[in-house]
């Protein structure tokens, strides 16, 4: 949204900085997002494998290292929340949700 709003001369004055969608993912895929999709199909129906997946998945932490626009944050969030839907359909992890269903991600902003 800032992007479309201020200038880059404008936005550099007042530091507002923002990372694009491919760049953020850039980062991210290396990380992690490239292997949780491959976690999870290696899972199949397996209710053990998809808890594993689901407790790997919330003790990932993930920060903001520019402190801009909170884009960064908010595409790693959709992204980990789109695999943890996939693994929510199968019918393993129906069975397993009462187990383990307070996850939660931790989003840290480096100030």
């Amino acid at each position: 949204m800032i992007q479309a709003v201020a200038d880059e001369e404008e936005r550099g004055a007042l530091a507002c900085n923002y990372t694009s969608v491919p760049n953020i993912l850039k980062v991210l895929n290396p990380l992690f997002l490239d292997a949780l999709p491959h976690t999870l199909a290696e899972a199949g129906a397996n209710s053990r494998k998809l808890l594993n997946l689901r407790n790997r998945m919330a003790k990932i932490r993930v920060f903001d290292p520019a402190c801009g626009s909170g884009n960064f944050l908010v595409i790693a969030y959709k992204e980990m929340r789109a695999i943890e839907a996939r693994n929510q359909t199968s019918d393993a992890a129906k069975r397993i949700s009462g187990a383990n269903s307070s996850h939660e991600f931790s989003w840290h902003r480096i100030a």
